[in-house]
């Protein structure tokens, strides 16, 4: 049974964490953080490049037990790797997987830290997959693509590409400090859209994540969808 942890647990924690990687590596201290040299360095895990024959799977971390699919020589076959490694698949080093490899990386390396803030059982495999929602999947399977613990790796994986002193200054370097408003929880002004864009750009991930955690941070300002459409459609007509 998974450890109760709150979303403010995995917050503090992994904005700690990132202010300690930084404070031990101050050439490393960017908006965009160093993925791989955080993962390496700092939590001290190893990472390997291969294709798994599964598909669907693109990150793993090895318990040193568990054997993992491999492609090898046009064959798959079960590798088992050394405990504390990180396993990415291949495809994700093109220029086009860039965000997305650095999420596969952070999740992997959250699912390290959190099996270390529960310590209810040892170290264990951990995959992560990509949902296809048109894939016919087992009760297990199901089970497990909605386990808790996979959420919880997604937020904190978030965190640390995301720390909340790096999003502020990504946006004050965008912004001038200027708050971006959401309208009706949707609704972003085409300059607003444009200021995600370049922070996003600035940290390495995507825009989606990037709204994401802005409204996790609280660093949207909220409004009324009709402010929109006065203020920046500038419609609505005069007529009695």
């Amino acid at each position: 049974m998974n450890a109760y942890m709150s979303n403010m647990e995995l917050e503090v924690t992994g904005n700690g964490i990132i202010a300690d990687y930084y404070s031990k590596y101050p050439n490393h201290s960017s908006l965009e953080i160093d993925i791989e040299h955080f993962i390496k360095c700092y939590l001290g895990l190893n990472i390997n490049y291969e294709s798994f024959a599964d598909s669907a799977k693109l990150g793993f971390l090895s318990d040193g037990e568990t054997p993992v699919d491999i492609w090898r020589n046009g064959k798959a076959i079960p590798v088992i790797f050394p405990k504390n490694t990180i396993v990415i698949d291949r495809f994700l080093l093109t220029p086009k997987e860039y965000n997305r490899r650095r999420f596969t990386l952070a999740h992997e390396a959250a699912h390290f830290i959190i099996s270390r803030m529960k310590k209810i059982e040892p170290d264990k495999a951990f995959f992560h997959s990509e949902f296809d929602c048109e894939k016919e999947y087992t009760f297990e399977e199901l089970r497990k693509e909605l386990n808790i613990t996979e959420r919880q790796a997604d937020r904190l994986g978030a965190i640390f590409l995301m720390s909340r002193p790096n999003v502020e200054e990504a946006l004050f370097v965008c912004n001038a400090d200027t708050p971006i408003k959401i309208y009706s929880n949707t609704v972003c002004s085409a300059k607003d859209k444009e200021i995600i864009k370049d922070a996003a750009l600035k940290m390495g991930v995507s825009q989606t994540a990037l709204r994401i955690r802005l409204e996790e941070l609280k660093l949207l300002e909220h409004h009324e969808i009709s402010e929109y459409i006065t203020g920046e459609l500038h419609i609505g007509g005069t007529c009695n």
